[in-house]
């Protein structure tokens, strides 16, 4: 390409990125015809190409077959490997919706995502910026897209894909171009083949849990949680199946929220009660134990209790809770180092699914059922944890 052609070159990315930045040009618009600017500053349609193929590196314009150059503007400048030098440093934000109150096992949980994203942008020179959205989910909405269109951060780590206020979010984040990472998704759906995830395998944990129930005796295994459209219900399910039971209606406990009261004194007062429960969390798991006790019910002498997710609560229930770990912290920092190798032009250092394991922790709310203990131990009335009798207690499926 000889001087003057790219003089030229030149001269056109330069008129062009002037009525960018004036607005002859907004954004979302679409350039004229490469044959209408090639007669416009008189030059070849390979020469104009050349000009616009610059401005879409630099990530001021995008270019479709068929439809041409669309305009992003100045101020929305991502392209793998030019944001370093087009950005200017104060800017390098990632956005994060939150709600804006967390209670109870929210507060516990969240903080560790929050502070895994910000400790891994600490390390690429970014920061995090909070979004705390309303509650109700108009309002949410119209709160979410109004940031989002006012392109103050660099990319988004979008939080689950449990609602339909979370769907749009991410339709509109995705249609105006902005990178993106899904962190904390349980199904990644119709954009998973698409977008950049980071998940845990919550499978494996639950597989762990219900296997580990009936290892040690336990086959009336009930459950405390979500049940409509909950994805540990179906595991739960799934793992009660691999082990050759269909559980019971009468052995399930619905509990939407973790600050609604578990409604099980009935369950554990029946004669036909299940021996143990798997909750599908932390705080569901210590809210039975309460009923247990009301009920007196020795957790774990004479019913086994196991959560999920391992927050701090867990080793301050009375007895210490078992419960399936999950990798916050990491799963946060993972999320964060995905979206900087996108925005510093290292994709292909990334793959864009990760999935973290998950695993059960044992502590002191688990023990064979009662009648098979006390058999194997006669004259014992209290278990001790020690003494878990996982393959010494003979018993057939």
């Amino acid at each position: 390409m000889n001087g003057q052609r790219i003089g030229l070159i030149r001269m056109i990315e330069n008129s062009l990125r002037q009525q960018i930045k004036k607005g002859v040009y907004p954004s979302g618009s679409t350039l004229p015809p490469y044959r209408d600017l090639a007669r416009t500053y008189n030059v070849s349609l390979a020469t104009v190409q050349q000009a616009v193929k610059k401005l879409a590196v630099d990530g001021l314009l995008e270019v479709y077959q068929g439809r041409g150059a669309v305009v992003r503007g100045e101020t929305w400048l991502w392209r793998p490997g030019s944001i370093n030098h087009r950005v200017p440093e104060q800017e390098r934000q990632i956005g994060l919706f939150l709600r804006s109150v967390y209670q109870g096992y929210n507060s516990q949980t969240i903080q560790d995502y929050v502070q895994g994203i910000a400790d891994e942008l600490a390390n690429w020179h970014m920061s995090l910026l909070l979004y705390l959205h309303p509650e109700d989910p108009e309002e949410m909405l119209s709160f979410c897209l109004e940031k989002i269109r006012q392109r103050s951060v660099v990319g988004f780590i979008l939080w689950s894909l449990n609602s339909r206020v979370d769907r749009e979010i991410l339709k509109t984040v995705h249609r105006l171009h902005l990178p993106f990472v899904l962190l904390n998704v349980k199904e990644p759906g119709a954009l998973g083949n698409k977008a950049h995830y980071v998940m845990a395998d919550e499978a494996a944990g639950i597989s762990q849990a219900i296997d580990f129930l009936f290892r040690i005796g336990h086959r009336k295994i009930g459950y405390v949680g979500r049940i409509s459209g909950s994805l540990r219900y179906r595991l739960y399910l799934a793992a009660m199946k691999k082990n050759g039971v269909t559980p019971e209606k009468t052995w399930l406990c619905q509990v939407e929220k973790d600050d609604e009261d578990v409604p099980a004194e009935s369950l554990l007062r029946a004669k036909q009660r299940p021996t143990a429960f798997f909750c599908d969390t932390d705080f569901k798991a210590a809210n039975l134990m309460e009923k247990a006790r009301v009920t007196e019910l020795l957790v774990p002498e004479e019913l086994s209790v196991i959560g999920f997710d391992d927050i701090p609560l867990a080793v301050r229930t009375k007895p210490a809770l078992t419960t399936v770990y999950k990798p916050r912290y990491e799963m946060g920092r993972e999320a964060g180092r995905m979206l900087a190798c996108l925005l510093n032009g290292r994709d292909t250092a990334i793959t864009r699914k990760r999935v973290l394991k998950t695993y059960l922790v044992h502590r002191e709310s688990c023990a064979p059922p009662a009648t098979l203990w006390q058999d194997y131990l006669p004259g014992r009335k209290k278990w001790e944890g020690k003494e878990l009798l996982v393959q010494a207690v003979p018993v057939s499926r």
